[in-house]
């Protein structure tokens, strides 16, 4: 039995391709069985469309962004900023963190531009990029899941998601 986390599964764009290799989210080799795919055609990444735009309009891959609410973005942020994985020495006030947050001075950029960008997108190219918001996935995961199916050109036949 398989009890990666997904972020183990799946490779980021920013540190595990071009930051030097495979690694996992705890910075281990991976441990996967021989027999788990580990494939590099489905990436995550945490850069603006702003920045990836002209290489992401020149491919033909598809795109899923999956926006949270401000707030648990700021939460989630925090806890991150304060993990052991990037601080040895005291942990930043969270006060600190909303202020960067309002200002755009946190990694990756300015909240709403960086939502925005991806939205702004699908709006024009819903072939291409498939937007939706983390809650809007938990309020009714069947129906979300199965629209995201079939923009992956992959829908669920007969009996394949329970109702």
């Amino acid at each position: 039995m398989i009890t990666n986390h997904p972020h183990d599964l799946v490779p980021s764009l920013e540190l595990q391709v071009y930051g030097g290799g495979l690694v996992l989210a705890d910075n281990s080799p991976p441990h996967l069985p021989s027999n788990t795919p580990v494939s590099t055609s489905i990436l995550s990444t945490h850069i603006p469309y702003q920045i990836l735009g002209e290489t992401l309009n020149s491919s033909d891959c598809r795109v899923v962004y999956v926006a949270r609410n401000p707030k648990d973005t700021l939460v989630s942020l925090w806890h991150f900023e304060n993990s052991e994985y990037l601080r040895e020495t005291e942990p930043i006030p969270l006060e600190d963190i909303v202020s960067k947050f309002c200002e755009g001075t946190v990694m990756f950029g300015p909240y709403f531009e960086h939502v925005l960008g991806y939205h702004k997108e699908s709006l024009g190219r819903p072939e291409k990029f498939f937007f939706i918001t983390y809650e809007e996935l938990k309020s009714d995961p069947n129906v979300h899941v199965k629209r995201l199916a079939e923009f992956l050109g992959c829908p669920f036949v007969g009996e394949d998601m329970e109702e």
